[in-house]
């Protein structure tokens, strides 16, 4: 400082910070001055006023507490005022000290406090007395300190698990509440993260890629108030499923009101899962699928043209769906027919009369069976003018009941009829005829066969008919010589009776005859003959009954 001074006395004064190093408690200390001026120079070390340093103060001051959990760190922060770095600042819970840690360059000390017990907490911070500062404390704070709670989660159990196939995982945290997450993971690899929902529960959709066992784990974050958790479970996953293809069996013959069965069948073929079969749109109906992979359904179409069947196969444990489509052409009903009978008149007993039935519509093609009561007498075809017509030679007199049974042809249903029929009996003078078959040999399927019939007496005239069994298969003429033959092409093989019925003429009465005639297959060897000699044998029995 300078100081201007002519007559009167000078005052000085001067301001001093006392230095953090400075020494207290060691009594007062001796001040001095030193001057120099226009009037010369001077030092006084011991002129100067006697000093006493004491204490700097302190504050202390606690940063609010929040969020304070049992088990959790809490972050306490005390702001000092008066203190250095380095000097040592006491955090206490009441009266018990919980820790202490040291000041930093900017005043300020942390400390990490992990509540041990609910409650109210009464928490403050000291700066504790140094040599050179009076120490202080913060006001006490209190504190609510929570607890959480223990959660559990538990994983829905997975069923029906496939490769390539989707399944929801579904986990479960008790107690239920909105809040934290759940982690899957398949063995060690995380399959995802999603949000716990107000019920509790979270899920995720999981498409496996590899079969066999599974350690699915679930492990829920936590919330506010509700510690983690986790848990595990095994899934089985089993191959994806293979392909499979339906085939629809060809339909034939489908008429409008005649049931049909519709048969679809799948590969690979087992016992398992349904076939819904559809007309168009029209579902039909749904069938199991057997063993053998056939599933078949009764179908009686109600409309005649073309059709679109579809089959659609539901799929099994392990097989996918599939479905296929046929077309099919149903045609219209079948018409439904009449047969009669022609009156028969002048019928007796050993004389041949003809039978004749008529179809309407006319038509070739089915067959007629006519019979006896319950006596079948034989079959003729129907010809293109809708008649057929069979040699009847009666063997008693009185009322017979005729039976002619039309078989149907195609788009033409079957019909019957009856007719009434008066047999006399036979003139006592007529002479008795006997029918008797040439032995067959070497019949063939497919190979033209005669047969030969011989009546006697010679030159009666009338007409034989051959049959194979009741079924006619032609009618000869008796020549001079008695005979009659027809040309036979076997069909079949195996024993067929062949059948000789003369029908008688004239005077003459008719009869019959029989034999049995083994036919070879294609390509067989020489069948042998039947015995057509039996024809002499039981020609007779029929003769005798006059005209």
């Amino acid at each position: 400082m300078t100081v201007k001074q002519n007559t009167a006395p000078a005052t000085l004064s001067a301001q001093y910070n006392v230095g953090a190093n400075c020494t207290i408690g060691g009594g007062a200390l001796q001040t001095g001055m030193d001057y120099s001026g226009s009037l010369g120079a001077g030092y006084y070390g011991t002129k100067g006023p006697s000093l006493t340093v004491a204490k700097a103060n302190s504050t202390t001051t606690l940063a609010p507490i929040t969020g304070a959990k049992v088990g959790t760190a809490t972050t306490l922060t005390a702001t000092i005022t008066g203190g250095t770095a380095g000097q040592t600042v006491e955090f206490y819970d009441g009266t018990t000290k919980i820790g202490s840690t040291g000041l930093n360059s900017n005043g300020t000390a942390t400390f990490a406090w992990t509540p041990t017990t609910a409650g109210n907490h009464a928490i403050s911070a000291k700066f504790p007395d140094t040599a050179t500062t009076n120490g202080s404390q913060s006001a006490p704070q209190t504190v609510q300190v929570t607890q959480n709670v223990n959660s559990t989660v538990a994983l829905a159990p997975i069923t029906n698990a496939k490769v390539g196939q989707a399944s929801t995982l579904t986990a479960t945290v008790n107690p239920a509440a909105a809040g934290g997450t759940i982690e899957f993971k398949d063995g060690d690899t995380i399959l995802g993260t999603s949000p716990v929902g107000a019920n509790g529960t979270a899920t995720l959709p999981w498409t496996p890629n590899a079969g066999g066992g599974h350690t699915i784990h679930a492990a829920f974050s936590g919330r506010d108030g509700v510690n983690a958790s986790t848990t595990t479970a095994q899934v089985t996953v089993a191959e994806a499923d293979v392909n499979s293809t339906v085939a629809l069996a060809p339909v034939t013959g489908a008429k409008v009101g005649t049931a049909t069965t519709l048969a679809a069948t799948v590969a690979p073929a087992a016992v398992g899962g349904t076939i819904e079969f559809k007309d168009g749109d029209t579902v039909l109906g749904t069938s199991p699928v057997g063993a053998d992979g056939t599933a078949t359904l009764p179908w009686t179409p109600s409309a005649g043209g073309g059709h679109t069947l579809h089959a659609s196969f539901s799929g099994r444990d392990g097989v996918n769906p599939s479905t296929t489509t046929g077309q099919v052409t149903v045609a219209e009903a079948d018409v439904n027919s009449t047969v009669a009978l022609a009156p028969v008149t002048g019928a007796k007993v050993g004389q041949a009369t003809t039978l004749t039935a008529t179809v309407a519509p006319a038509g070739a093609g089915g067959t007629i069976e006519f019979k006896d009561g319950d006596t079948v007498l034989g079959t003729a075809p129907v010809g293109a003018d809708g008649t057929a017509t069979h040699q009847w030679t009666p063997a008693a007199a009185g009322a017979h009941t005729i039976h002619a049974a039309f078989s149907g042809r195609d788009g033409v249903n079957g019909s019957t009829t009856t007719g009434q029929v008066t047999v006399a009996e036979a003139p006592v003078d007529n002479t008795n005829s006997t029918t008797t078959l040439t032995p067959v040999t070497g019949a063939k399927v497919g190979t033209a066969t005669t047969l030969k019939a011989t009546i006697n007496p010679a030159g009666a005239g009338g007409t034989v008919t051959f049959k194979d069994g009741t079924t006619i298969l032609g009618t000869a003429t008796v020549g001079a010589d008695g005979t009659a033959t027809y040309q036979w092409t076997p069909t079949t093989a195996g024993a067929h009776t062949i059948n000789a019925d003369y029908s008688g003429h004239g005077t003459t009465n008719a009869s019959t005859t029989h034999a049995t005639v083994t036919v070879a297959p294609t390509g067989g060897g020489n069948p042998g003959t039947g015995g057509g000699s039996l024809g002499s044998l039981f020609g007779g029995l029929f003769s005798g009954f006059g005209s």
